[in-house]
């Protein structure tokens, strides 16, 4: 059941991967080796409920709120959440302007009692803010937020409101429930928080965040210090990996999901052939490529020495499939992603690889951070025309 063929027509014929990992199945293929080895990680169950996974447990992902279908495995990178008190507005680290009440009485997003705050305005232009300090970087400060009484506006600011982002619409179309918010920018010492601007309104909040990228992650949950989450591996190596591998010619396809639309800030790495070393031989593919403006990229090394490192002309479209896929072979290699086909590169030197790495490059920052729903793999290289075939939408 791990490694059911993947039915392919190219040209006229089927084909059946050599590889084939279906990650919408809920479970691993017994192969891949998988961590994150803390206990803050977070996630949203097929009922919709915010849970918290062990250790060693994949972290399926079933929508941005969950309670959908299971669109596969999420890996993500290890962000600190610099916000104190993410879901107590009444602690002491949140200032709150003279008639603004907060009171921790609101069911939260894991649906516990009591675990969430309500914020009510007892003026117009209430606010509650967190200063943090913290030297200059691209952030994302979010908040989880539901309407609870009112119809007025709602802002969020990651400045003490210097910029007030509006999300009054954004939260009327979360209808009763919860739905998120967030703001990304490169500052120092950001002071976040929430602005109700209609007296007599109130608004509750979860799961406030203040990390290190473009956009959120799950959410990591803090109280009196600011928690980091560790990074998810999931890895094959030795006969798990080489039983399947062909060193000299290949390809793959990844599809996958990323929930927001990427950015210029952060490479994305949908995976990763290497020996254990991760800069110096390796083949990357990559949903986003931070240096080439934030397009599909696939970049090989051959001890430490470039082969070629560039782009399909086409970027991530948030929340709808994607499909990537990569050929490699001493006679060039390529990409093409939701069927534009990159420019293949027909110098390279191949060197050997021993170990897979899906949704990140292992000591560094290049996470996924977006779910994998499928991997196939072929021990051949492909035409430039079958890669666009496999990646076509």
């Amino acid at each position: 059941m791990y490694s059911a063929p993947l039915r392919t027509v190219l040209f006229g014929k089927k084909t059946n991967p050599d590889l084939y990992l279906d990650f919408t199945l809920g479970q691993l293929d017994p192969r891949i080796t998988y961590t994150h080895t803390n206990a803050n990680s977070w996630g949203f169950n097929a009922a919709g409920v915010l849970v918290n996974y062990a250790a060693t447990t994949p972290k399926f992902d079933y929508g941005v709120l969950g309670g959908g279908a299971c669109r596969g495995l999420r890996i993500e990178a290890g962000p600190a959440n610099s916000l104190l008190w993410c879901r107590d507005g009444t602690n002491a680290a949140w200032t709150k302007s003279g008639s603004m009440t907060a009171t921790k009485d609101v069911t939260g997003l894991d649906g516990v009692v009591n675990s969430a705050t309500r914020l009510t305005a007892g003026a117009s232009d209430q606010t509650i803010l967190q200063s943090i300090t913290l030297g200059a970087s691209t952030r994302a400060t979010s908040f989880y937020l539901k309407r609870i009484t009112g119809t007025g506006t709602v802002e969020i600011t990651d400045d003490g409101g210097g910029n007030w982002i509006d999300v009054t619409a954004a939260i009327a179309a979360g209808g009763a429930g919860w739905s998120r918010h967030y703001n990304a920018r490169n500052q120092s010492n950001p002071n976040v928080g929430i602005r109700i601007r209609t007296s007599g309104d109130e608004v509750a909040f979860d799961c406030g965040q203040v990390e290190v990228d473009a956009y959120p992650s799950s959410p990591i949950i803090t109280t009196s210090s600011a928690v980091t989450r560790v990074r998810d591996d999931a890895t094959m190596t030795g006969t798990n990996f080489s039983d399947w591998f062909n060193g000299a010619a290949g390809t793959f396809l990844a599809e996958f999901y990323v929930d927001y639309a990427p950015t210029a800030v952060f490479d994305r790495t949908l995976l990763q052939v290497d020996d254990g070393n991760v800069v110096n031989n390796r083949l990357t593919a990559f949903a986003a490529r931070q240096t080439i403006s934030s397009r599909a990229g696939i970049a090989i090394y051959n001890a430490g020495s470039s082969q070629g490192d560039f782009a399909a002309v086409v970027t991530m479209s948030a929340g709808i499939l994607q499909r990537h896929a990569s050929s490699y072979s001493a006679s060039g290699f390529n990409l093409a992603c939701n069927g534009v086909l990159g420019t293949r590169d027909a110098s390279v030197s191949l060197p050997s690889w021993n170990r897979l790495i899906m949704g990140g490059r292992i000591g560094s920052g290049a996470q996924f951070n977006g779910v994998l729903k499928s991997l196939s793999y072929w021990r051949s290289e492909s035409t430039d025309g079958r890669l666009v075939t496999l990646s076509s939408l």
